[in-house]
């Protein structure tokens, strides 16, 4: 298995502080996961790297489409594409999907648990907005 959390550059007692980061999150602290740095493997695409280190900026309780995560990433006409490294995203805690609309302000599909976990993360970060 590829290791997706960089090592070096979190706090020692690697396990304590992820597990404390999540349980913040789930308390209402959702800012708690952003802290935690990750190592995206070199295997992967180029552009799916840029279009997950994108996702990350989003601010919890917030919403961006695929074609603003396209142009973050430097290349405005690849929205298909940034839907594609969404759903190939492994860390959907730590790499923000849920944050992700169309461009109709809907939804959307969810791969990571369907639309209703996309909802249950999108009203524990923004106080139940998404009833």
């Amino acid at each position: 298995m590829k290791r997706l959390i960089n090592l070096e550059e979190v706090p020692q007692n690697l396990s304590e502080s992820i597990k404390h980061s999540i349980a913040s999150y789930f308390s209402g602290h959702p800012d708690s996961i952003a802290e935690i740095p990750l190592d995206i493997p070199e295997t992967s695409p180029p552009f799916f790297k840029k279009i997950w280190q994108a996702c990350r900026t989003i601010p919890p309780g917030e919403t961006q489409n695929y074609g603003w995560l396209a142009k973050q990433a430097g290349n405005p006409k690849a929205v298909r594409a940034a839907g594609q490294a969404m759903k190939k995203n492994k860390l959907p805690l730590f790499i923000p999907c849920h944050r992700v609309i169309l461009s109709n302000n809907k939804l959307g599909n969810y791969s990571s648990g369907g639309t209703n976990m996309k909802k249950f993360f999108l009203n524990i970060e923004s106080g139940g907005a998404y009833e």
